[in-house]
Formats: structure tokens, sequence, C-alpha cells
């Protein structure tokens, strides 16, 4: 190519009846424009081949929102999850406390949360809840008399 543009460059100028001095001016010149032609032309290929090939976006997997999962699972927030161990009895939105009943298989659960406020007593053997007693406020505290037969639960601010 070097020998093509050199002759190519002393045919121009003895043409032109510019004095050839080597050739070195025009020769420059014209490695440059052909420097430029094949440069975009490279471009252009190369335009050409990403829109034929758009890119792909990588798999993304889908959001799981909080909440009870299909699987059993708890997902958190933070997009963290849970899997508590053994059966779960379903309860209020926020169970502060539990106790135990001093000589039956029961549990007394009270609710604090933004749901219902409420004492729920739960059957350990069925694991299922068996009565629920509504409260306009509730707080942490909850026991049962030594026999039993009372259950006792503090109250909130109201």
């Amino acid at each position: 190519m070097l020998i093509i543009t050199t002759q190519l460059t002393r045919t121009l100028c003895v043409m032109n009846n510019y004095p050839f001095h080597n050739g070195l001016p025009m020769l420059r010149g014209i490695a440059i424009l052909l420097l430029v032609i094949l440069t975009l032309a490279h471009a252009n290929i190369a335009s050409a081949q990403k829109l034929a090939d758009p890119p792909t976006s990588p798999r993304m997997e889908p959001r799981l929102l909080p909440g009870m999962q299909r699987d059993g699972r708890v997902q958190l927030p933070n997009q963290w999850s849970l899997k508590p161990a053994g059966k779960q009895v379903v309860l209020g939105d926020f169970p502060a406390n539990m106790i135990l009943h001093p000589t039956e298989a029961y549990a007394a659960v009270i609710h604090s949360g933004y749901g219902q406020h409420e004492v729920s007593i739960v059957d350990l053997d069925k694991q299922t809840v068996i009565s629920r007693a509504p409260l306009t406020d509730t707080f942490w505290g909850l026991v049962f008399a030594p026999d039993g037969k009372t259950l006792y639960c503090s109250g909130g601010v109201r």
C-alpha cells in the first residue's frame, strides 16, 4: 500500500506541476485520509453489529414481598428469610408475651400490635387457638393465678 500511495503521490505531483520533494507532505496527507476512512468504516461496522445483537440483561429473580411464603418461610423486609422449626400457630400481628398455664396444656398470648389488641388462649395439644378476648389496649404483662383459674393482663395508656 505504501508503494502504491508513493507512486500515486508522484503521479499527482508531476501532473499538477508541483515540486515533488520526495512526496512526503502529500504522502502524509493521503495516509491520514486513508486512516480516517478506515476508522469510520470500522466504527460503522461495529455499530451495525451492536444493533443486530442487542445486549441481554442479566436474569433477575423476582422480588419477594415480606410475609409468609408458600414453603413456610417468613420473608423479612430486608429480603432475608426465616424458616421456623416445628408447626406454627397463626396468632395476631405482635404477640408480646406468652405464658404457660400452671396445670393444663394451654398457653396465654397477649397481642400488642397494630391489629386488634387481645389475649389468645392456645391449646398446646391440638395446636389451635381456642379463645380470643379483645381488649382496648394491652401491654406486656400477663400472668395466671397460682391455681390457674384466673388470668391477669396489663393494659396500655388508655
